[in-house]
């Protein structure tokens, strides 16, 4: 499977990577306890706040994990972060797919294979219109629908 986004039927479709921060839409209406669920599952470090610049910069490190390879499932994606503008929500989703592209493309410029090497990250999407409608509204591919 290459890294990006996936949308999803059921949950027992999917193989979880080693590291799998699981986010049910419904109790993460808001960036900040989206992003405090990610903080939590992933031991980001003290200096993380909770912002999309510093989301940013952890998620293309990840050294706080023992392996590069983890993935993010949404549930309940009608819900999530409903509380926030939708532009904020986008923001986010193309950070995702950014990072997805950084990981599967390691080296991305000389020199960085001397510290970091290709990793797994996919984000997971629990089917729905809304999720769809998002993706293609941003131009981000999906990489397979498991059903």
């Amino acid at each position: 499977m290459k890294n990006g986004f996936y949308i999803y039927d059921s949950a027992s479709l999917i193989k979880p990577l080693h590291n799998t921060a699981v986010a049910d839409g419904e109790k993460c209406m808001d960036l900040k306890t989206f992003v405090g669920l990610l903080a939590e599952k992933f031991s980001f470090p003290d200096y993380f706040s909770d912002n999309l610049d510093s989301l940013e910069e952890i998620l293309n490190d990840m050294s706080c994990l023992e392996d590069n390879n983890f993935a993010i499932m949404i549930s309940n994606y009608a819900d999530f972060l409903k509380s926030e503008k939708p532009s904020r929500k986008a923001a986010l989703l193309n950070l995702f797919a950014e990072t997805a592209s950084q990981w599967q493309h390691v080296p991305n410029y000389p020199g960085e294979e001397a510290y970091r090497e290709r990793a797994d990250f996919r984000i997971y999407i629990e089917r729905c219109p809304q999720a769809i409608e998002d993706l293609e509204e941003l131009d981000i591919p999906v990489q397979g629908y498991l059903s």
